[in-house]
């Protein structure tokens, strides 16, 4: 498998042929802005691979295992690109995550100036990552206004109704998410015992 390139073909046919898929997803199917991110930076179905496993299609099927052959089923063509593996080769080739921003007070380089010692060098540590103890799950639909209704375990439903809106090409208004059971974060199991004893029968599995 390649980890990182551009797609240069994706063919969601072989994927329809097998029993039980009733529907690919691609961008093409996306009718406001191809973007799940907050500031606009993670592509919904993405053009360039950037990962092992990156999704780059839905596979809709009338069974997990259905969806889970129909997704083996789609063929992926790629313009294969170097894969940045270290901090140093991702430095070196200028590919960084996000904003950098750059905090100054002062007249920096007076001040190193001025300075007795002036140390440097570089540090490097292992990154880490969170570990939730919960799932997340969502189900949306369309309410009886024809508008989108999502039930979601979000610990952000703002955030998850702007993104929603702006992929779906809609305003916000024309979305309601409501948070039946909250998780997935530090502190998140109290709050799913407080938020979601009232409503504890009808929350999604």
């Amino acid at each position: 498998m390649k980890a990182h390139g551009r797609i240069t073909a994706l063919r969601t046919g072989p994927a329809l042929d097998v029993p039980g898929v009733v529907r690919v997803l691609t961008g093409a199917d996306v009718p406001g802005v191809n973007d799940a991110g907050m500031k606009h930076d993670e592509p919904l179905f993405p053009d360039t691979v950037m990962f092992h496993g990156h999704a780059v299609a839905w596979v809709l099927g009338e069974t997990l295992e259905a969806a889970r052959l129909g997704a083996a089923a789609v063929e992926v063509e790629l313009d294969e690109r170097p894969s940045l593996i270290t901090l140093q080769e991702a430095i070196a080739a200028g590919s960084f995550h996000g904003a950098r921003p750059v905090m100054e007070t002062g007249d920096v380089d007076a001040g190193f100036a001025d300075s007795a010692h002036v140390f440097t060098g570089e540090l490097q540590f292992s990154d880490q990552e969170h570990f939730y103890l919960e799932t997340h799950a969502a189900l949306a639909h369309i309410d009886e206004a024809g508008q989108v209704f999502v039930q979601s375990s979000t610990q952000h439903p703002s955030e998850t109704q702007e993104i929603v809106a702006h992929v779906l090409g809609l305003h916000s208004h024309e979305v309601t998410v409501q948070c039946l059971r909250m998780g997935g974060g530090f502190g998140g199991r109290r709050c799913s015992r407080t938020a979601s004893r009232p409503s504890r029968r009808s929350a999604p599995g």
